[in-house]
């Protein structure tokens, strides 16, 4: 008589665990605070290295204010940090992100803030996901990134990005902006006509160690 075959036992980390110092979850399970944000999990899961840690709703205390990152991902290998922010149409303004982000950036809070927005987290997630892997390789695995290679193709990455000398209230210089767009093949030149996958991101500038 046929016997059920034994269950094969699972080497990777468990779904939900806390880091005994900084209470970091690996990958959380539950509902997030909005329907991107979910999008944005569910997606990031399927593709995250094994040592990633994701904390939601992250608190950041810094010189302007108290504020809440929607993501904070880091590694337990790699010394680095980032935050996410997904942007539904109907909870952000721009001008105030700018500065939130700046802030939070200043505050040695996180290496980098990115923002994406709420279409490209809906329609485009696998697109955002392989520029995001491009620009922090560490928080991808080597099948999360082959399989985002297979489904996306080749992505060239254009970075277009604005210092703070003329607008120093709201970007201190020590910090930059910048914006990425997925071309996926198509000319630059006729980026203004097309639909393009966009990813804001802010960060310290290397090297500089004060504010002008």
């Amino acid at each position: 008589m046929p016997t059920n075959p034994s269950p094969i036992v699972s080497d990777r980390l468990p779904t939900v665990d806390f880091d005994d110092i900084h209470e970091f979850e690996t990958i959380p399970l539950e509902r997030c605070d909005s329907p991107i944000e979910d999008m944005f999990l569910w997606d990031f899961k399927k593709v995250a290295a094994q040592d990633i840690r994701v904390r939601r709703q992250h608190e950041c205390q810094t010189r302007v204010g108290t504020f809440r990152l929607d993501f904070m991902i880091w590694s337990i290998h790699a010394n680095r940090r980032i935050g996410i922010e997904c942007d539904g149409r109907d909870y952000h303004h721009v001008p105030s992100d700018a500065r939130r982000d700046v802030a939070i950036v200043e505050a040695d809070i996180v290496d980098r803030v990115y923002r994406f927005r709420g279409t490209d987290l809906c329609y485009r997630i696998q697109t955002v996901l392989n520029i995001l892997g491009q620009r922090e390789p560490w928080i991808l695995s080597e099948r999360g990134k082959g399989n985002l290679k297979t489904r996306c193709g080749a992505i060239e990455l254009h970075d277009e990005w604005f210092g703070t000398s003329d607008d120093k209230a709201t970007f201190p210089f020590v910090l930059i902006r910048r914006y990425d767009f997925g071309s996926e093949d198509k000319d630059s030149s006729t980026q203004s006509q097309w639909e393009e996958t966009v990813i804001h991101w802010t960060e310290k500038i290397a090297g500089t160690e004060e504010a002008g």
